[in-house]
């Protein structure tokens, strides 16, 4: 049920985090930077109208109204960069509450230490000065609650907390630390059939989350003493409209699409970041689909089959986020999952 949302997690993060992490301000947007790529914003989908364990509050009704009451999602992948590699991955329970459905979902990430392509030393450091080494980790906890009206399913989510922390080392030491963490999050959104042609679903999402972010570079570091940096705290607010569609084309093809912006500001910070998305699934058998989508220039595919475990779920990206080469380079990533449900 939830394969897109591997291949959404393949194609997703790091679109708000190229252009300032590639020039390694150091202040309290760094930190931030790291949440808007790998958090709860990024990760928690791009599609508002098909079925997900683990997305967008109005698609876990499926789970419902396929005739279960309970149901779970575990999901583990990495995104490797030329060396820079970044495990993350999602774990789900939800469960029927009164006429709708209550889910809890937790997200995280962490990176190895390593040079990101493009974090770069200043031009007057000397030739053979050890380079920058990154390393970062997070996660976010999200609670969810969806019903049906009528024909509609609308929900919303609360995200009592979404942290990242990053480290910055050089020549054996640490050159600055930071933190980002939530005061708030929510998502509000809806999923109904068009009126008048009943195979297709459209939906629309709402999210908006504040946060607080601390970056603490070391003062005894020599490049912290050559760029001057100081202990730096700001505030930021991330929002982002999200609106789809889906059609079931045949009673075994599904085609879907679409369109989300992503607003962040605070500090220094002022960031916005468009996404397109379509894709089309194929049941082969009762037992195997397979899927293939685009995602601003990147594509990814993906393959589920039921077992007498649960749906076991792989996708593979190549050129994963494409959006980021310029500071990951090139690289590609390689997700697996399994769905439960009683």
């Amino acid at each position: 049920m939830s394969l897109h949302r591997l291949l959404l997690l393949a194609a997703v993060a790091s679109l708000l985090a190229a252009p300032s992490v590639g020039q390694l301000a150091l202040n309290a947007d760094t930190p931030k930077l790291s949440s808007l790529a790998f958090g709860w914003v990024s990760m928690s989908g791009v599609d508002p109208t098909l079925d997900a364990m683990a997305s967008f509050a109005p698609t876990m009704l499926g789970i419902r109204e396929a005739g279960y009451s309970l149901g779970g999602e575990v999901a583990t992948g990495t995104f490797s960069f030329s060396g820079f590699d970044v495990d993350s991955g999602w774990q789900s329970a939800q469960t029927n509450l009164g006429p709708g459905v209550l889910r809890l979902v937790h997200y995280r990430f962490n990176s190895n230490t390593a040079e990101v392509a493009g974090m770069q030393l200043p031009p007057i450091v000397p030739p053979g000065t050890p380079p920058l080494l990154l390393n970062t980790f997070g996660d976010s906890v999200e609670v969810s609650y969806a019903q049906r009206i009528g024909t509609t399913g609308v929900g919303i989510s609360l995200v009592p907390t979404d942290s990242a922390t990053i480290s910055v080392y050089q020549g054996g030491a640490t050159m600055a630390t930071g933190k980002s963490k939530t005061d708030y999050g929510y998502r509000v959104g809806a999923v109904a059939p068009l009126k008048g042609a009943p195979n297709v679903r459209v939906g629309a999402n709402f999210s908006y989350q504040k946060d607080e972010s601390t970056l603490t570079p070391n003062a005894a570091h020599p490049l912290v003493v050559l760029s001057g940096a100081v202990p730096d705290t700001d505030r930021y607010i991330t929002r982002a409209y999200t609106l789809g569609a889906s059609s079931r084309l045949a009673p075994r093809t599904t085609v879907y699409g679409s369109y989300q912006k992503i607003f962040g500001k605070g500090g220094s910070m002022d960031r916005e970041a468009e996404l397109i998305w379509f894709g089309v699934t194929q049941q082969l058998s009762d037992a195997v689909a397979v899927r293939a989508n685009y995602l601003d220039g990147g594509l990814n595919v993906g393959l589920s089959c039921r077992t007498p475990i649960g749906l076991l779920i792989a996708a593979y990206t190549n050129k994963a986020l494409l959006n980021a080469k310029d500071v990951l380079g090139t690289g590609d990533s390689l997700f697996v999952g399994i769905d439960i449900a009683r």
